[in-house]
């Protein structure tokens, strides 16, 4: 319940990113590093006049089950192969398939688990040409077996 962030973890405030447990309650310290290291490099890529302005913004929405998504915003076209996507879940799922999906219901990306649990943070890696096709905004759902 941090701040909002886009893929390469800068805020909804321009200029401004953010990463670790300000954004959100990490696991492991190794996730923690990995996206200091994304915001690092982001922050130097925005001062650098690197970023590209003229992408287009698919918001990353939730369903009934998933608390919340980072990032909650992604820029296409991406600069980088893949997207990965961190959530929580508020209850317990047993077999089920993690959904992702666009605005006219198309699949984007399905990932299978045996078990979801609230405490531990799921990680999900959505390929860039799957977000590129993807129409509208996206939604993050589990559905049980």
């Amino acid at each position: 319940r941090g701040p909002i962030v886009y893929e390469n973890m800068e805020t909804s405030a321009e200029g401004i990113f953010a990463c670790g447990n300000v954004v959100h309650v990490h696991d492991l310290a190794d996730n923690v590093a990995l996206e200091a290291k994304k915001a690092g490099e982001s922050a130097a890529e925005y001062v650098s006049g690197l970023r590209r302005t003229d992408k287009k913004v698919i918001e990353i929405k939730t369903l009934p089950g998933v608390v919340y998504t980072v990032p909650q915003h992604v820029r296409v076209p991406l600069d980088n192969k893949f997207v990965e996507v961190f959530f929580r879940v508020n209850r317990v799922f047993g077999n089920s398939v993690i959904l992702v999906k666009d605005e006219k219901d198309n699949v984007v990306s399905q990932f299978k688990r045996e078990f979801i649990v609230p405490g531990s943070m799921e990680k999900i890696i959505t390929p860039k040409v799957m977000l590129e096709k993807a129409e509208g905004n996206l939604t993050v759902s589990v559905k049980e077996d």
